[in-house]
């Protein structure tokens, strides 16, 4: 079979140049290196003409940033519990995930993606499938259309495909019948069925309105509604802890797509950036957006772009009194200030160029292992450790307000709590890694599709443990639960056909009993 532009039977790489990606800037190594000229000696004449006045300044126990941003060298007192320390919200279940009554965890992934989207899927990979088909004439017994059944069957071979790490794997192989192939798979769909519907899934209606929304500025518009549909399916089940956690994932991929990225920090290096909100506690994903190039979002107070992409995902979360941790290339005095306003507390790592550091907490060369500089304002804690030699890490924090060290390790609290609660996306990640359903595609919406499968197993089996904490399952035999759930009404159905090969009955009769 052919391989167009469209359609997928042979699934390959594209031939593309590594120079057609966007360069992401997101650089997440926390640590900085001591410049070799004390950054005291370099930038005093910026924010003090003499020195007269920098010592009235000590003196007075205040310093400045390089753009006169004033902070104090000690803490404000605290009479008595900050109210943004307070959290109003009870973690955990809610909405449909809270009155089920059910310990199978299909019954969770079928929460997150529900009837509609399957609905949805089936009803857009029917209108490919009556375009495609047609060059197939009458006498193909492939390509006929579809229904939910089956494409939850289609869905369910996928999740097995990554219990079985055979995500990258020729999918002929999985349905071969000399010894090496996996049996449940030809016992679910032939061969020829499985890759017509890989080749002809489709995620919206590319007859109807796709154009529109692409020119109403949804570069997305091939995934957009069912991406969307996920996301409030998954807020809508779920209240988070009290720390959340910002940053952003790769799914890799190397075909052509107008912005994919590249992050030298990531294992794939090329792919479709998501930048995502995940509870710090449980990794659970709780809202996320593609990253599709610079949109003509409106900005009216001229926020930076990490600012605006921060206050995105978390605007469901306003008012809540819980607090977010992010890297260096999301913090700033800024957005910690419009967190502020909507109730939200923030701490992160700080990028050394930000013009509000004042250089006296900078450390220089001979400043030594362990030591801690702080910085304070009413509302905001800012300081600087060294680690190791000639390293150095900044820090923000509207959480924490007071100078406090753990005197065992010498560490300060806020950087405790910041290796505590930053992993919440990238332990997504690598849980979507163990079992990913990724496969090689030309297609970045169905690219964006596996994805979201990892997600719901993710965030499924966390809904289950909220309401089964008793009867844990391992993460695989949880996959393999609802990969089989998946596809058994559809092998029911395949034993009412006639002329089926003689040993797919008995296949389906074994993985069928209860």
């Amino acid at each position: 079979m052919t391989h167009d532009s469209d359609n997928e039977y042979h699934e390959v790489d594209d031939e593309i140049s590594d120079a057609e990606s966007i360069v992401s800037d997101h650089e997440s190594e926390s640590d900085q290196e001591i410049s070799e000229v004390s950054e005291n000696e370099t930038d005093s004449s910026e924010y003090s003409s003499n020195e007269t006045v920098e010592q009235n300044i000590r003196s007075q126990n205040f310093i400045n940033g390089k753009n006169r941003y004033k902070w104090s060298l000690q803490p404000f007192p605290q009479r008595r519990t900050r109210s943004d320390n307070i959290i109003s919200h009870l973690p955990g279940v809610v909405g449909s995930a809270k009155i089920i009554n059910s310990s199978n965890p299909i019954d969770f992934w079928n929460i997150l993606f529900d009837n509609m989207m399957i609905e949805k899927i089936t009803d857009y990979t029917n209108v490919k499938i009556t375009e495609l088909s047609i060059s197939y004439g009458n006498t193909s017994t492939f390509t006929g259309h579809t229904d939910i059944i089956e494409i939850k069957a289609f869905i369910g071979l996928l999740y097995l495909c990554g219990i079985f790490k055979s995500g990258m794997e020729d999918v002929e192989g999985l349905f071969a019948t000399d010894g090496t192939g996996r049996d449940i798979f030809r016992a679910t769909m032939c061969l020829k069925r499985f890759l017509f519907l890989l080749s002809t899934i489709r995620f919206d209606n590319i007859i109807y309105d796709r154009d529109d929304r692409k020119e109403s500025g949804d570069r997305v518009a091939p995934i957009s509604e069912l991406f969307q549909m996920f996301l409030v399916n998954s807020q809508s089940n779920y209240s988070m802890s009290e720390y959340s956690t910002v940053d952003e994932m790769l799914v890799p991929f190397r075909g052509r797509c107008s912005f994919r990225m590249y992050m030298k920090s990531k294992p794939n290096k090329y792919g479709l950036k998501v930048t995502c909100l995940c509870d710090a506690k449980n990794h659970y994903l709780y809202n996320a957006f593609i990253y599709c190039g610079k949109n003509n979002v409106p900005n009216p107070k001229k926020f930076a772009i990490p600012t605006l992409n921060v206050l995105e995902l978390v605007t469901p979360i306003f008012n809540s009194n819980r607090n977010i941790t992010g890297d260096n290339w999301f913090s700033s005095i800024e957005l910690i200030t419009e967190l502020k306003r909507h109730g939200l507390t923030y701490v992160g790592t700080l990028r050394k160029n930000k013009r509000d550091i004042p250089s006296q907490i900078v450390p220089n060369k001979q400043t030594e292992v362990n030591t801690t500089k702080f910085a304070f304002t009413k509302d905001i804690t800012l300081l600087s450790f060294v680690p190791k030699k000639n390293r150095y890490v900044l820090l923000l924090s509207s959480m924490h307000h007071t100078n406090t060290i753990n005197p065992e390790n010498s560490k300060p609290e806020i950087i405790e709590f910041y290796n505590q609660t930053k992993v919440g996306v990238d332990a997504l990640d690598q849980k979507c890694a163990v079992y990913s359903r990724l496969r090689r595609t030309r297609r970045w919406p169905l690219a964006i599709f596996y994805a979201m499968l990892d997600i719901a197993s993710v965030n499924s089996r966390v809904l289950y443990s909220c309401k089964n904490i008793n009867s844990p399952i391992p993460r695989r035999m949880f996959g393999i639960i609802i990969g089989k759930e998946l596809i058994i009404p559809h092998m029911k159905r395949r034993l009412l056909q006639e002329r089926l090969p003689r040993e797919i009955p008995q296949i389906i009769k074994k993985n069928t009993r209860r």
